[in-house]
């Protein structure tokens, strides 16, 4: 989305830099959403995992 909007800007050279800059810190809250989103469901994921890997070799040397 980011690529989108510097191409935006850069075909109408009538916006600053600075709005540039603006715009793409608004856009900052959402992507630090979505990458705690992210890490979350890795975590989440990776207990899973653990917890079946456990499962498994309690089963085996039980």
């Amino acid at each position: 989305m980011e690529a989108v909007l510097l191409v935006i800007f850069e075909l109408n050279h009538s916006i600053s830099e600075s709005s540039y800059t603006l715009i793409s810190d608004l856009l900052l809250p959402g992507r630090l959403m979505i990458l705690s989103l992210v890490e979350f469901a890795i975590l989440t994921i990776e207990r899973w995992f653990i917890r079946v890997v456990d499962q498994r070799q309690h089963r085996l040397w039980g």
